[in-house]
């Protein structure tokens, strides 16, 4: 049997991308678990509210296509501008936000139980212990990683491996932004390369799954558009809406990835993880399921 996976540890490129699909691996069943219970409702949420959306859009081009004045349909157009696009946005901040933090929480509990799973119960405690501070974090970071890609792109990519391990930072140690934004900088200083390499290619495989699932039923969609010459059906934008909702599963990927950078980081940089374990030298139940090499 796989030992179970050390978290706090270095480890080297490959490693990082490797333990990412171990960690999922062997503990998939109470993470998803707990994905569907503490994320189910806000993934939920933002599916009604996107589908409210695109009923008012289909809604609107088929006015266009009856022969409506323009004024009209331009109008009702510019009604989908309102509350279902402020709801849209505010329920997509906070799925995005819950699938962040989910994985974090989960790891933060499987690091302080010696590697053992947590529960639901457990893993929603750190949740609503952490979500508000977390969720103002997410945001200011988003604000920033835009305008960062808004200024010619190079500053989003240098900000890109930094601003990932600020979320890590404030769950595994308990510390406001402006802490996590510094401890983030320390980390990131001489090992950049490394960490933006994890994250391209997480990001990449993460949108590959995803696309596997959604491109069928997008294409399916379209297809069906072109050859009959006709308005989106309203059953098409749905199932691709529901499928592009089912893969927000995989958001949880990167989440992951960055935590397994700023528990390599951190090693390197402070050597926690090696001293709890020569001060724990000796203790059966520590030492159970730590590879022979970490001593």
């Amino acid at each position: 049997m796989q030992p179970k996976i050390e978290l706090v540890k270095t480890r080297d490129f490959g490693e990082i991308i490797g333990d990412t699909f171990t960690f999922i691996g062997q503990n998939w069943k109470p993470l998803l678990k707990s994905y569907v219970i503490i994320c189910g409702f806000f993934i939920v949420a933002n599916l009604i509210v996107t589908l409210l959306q695109q009923k008012q859009l289909i809604g609107a081009m088929g006015n266009q296509m009856t022969n409506v004045p323009s004024q009209e349909w331009r109008g009702r157009l510019l009604g989908m501008f309102g509350i279902s696009y402020f709801l849209s946005l505010v329920f997509g901040l906070l799925s995005l936000t819950s699938l962040s933090l989910l994985p974090l929480s989960f790891m933060a509990l499987y690091k302080e139980k010696g590697n053992v799973a947590p529960d639901t119960e457990e893993v929603w405690g750190y949740f609503k212990h952490y979500f508000f501070r977390f969720l103002g974090s997410y945001f200011v970071i988003a604000i920033v990683f835009i305008i960062g890609f808004a200024l010619c792109l190079v500053p989003g990519f240098y900000l890109m491996p930094i601003l990932s391990l600020i979320l890590p930072v404030i769950v595994f140690e308990n510390v406001g932004l402006g802490q996590g934004w510094s401890k983030s900088f320390r980390l990131i200083k001489e090992n950049w390369w490394q960490t933006f390499g994890v994250l391209i290619v997480i990001t990449i495989i993460t949108y590959a799954a995803m696309m596997v699932f959604v491109l069928p039923a997008t294409l399916l969609t379209v297809g069906s558009m072109f050859l009959s010459k006709t308005k989106p059906t309203s059953s098409g934008l749905m199932l691709t809406t529901v499928v592009s909702a089912l893969c927000y599963v995989f958001y949880m990927l990167p989440s992951i990835a960055a935590a397994l950078c700023y528990f390599n980081l951190n090693e390197q940089k402070e050597g926690t993880g090696l001293m709890n374990r020569i001060n724990n030298f000796g203790n059966n139940d520590l030492d159970a399921g730590l590879p022979k090499e970490e001593y």
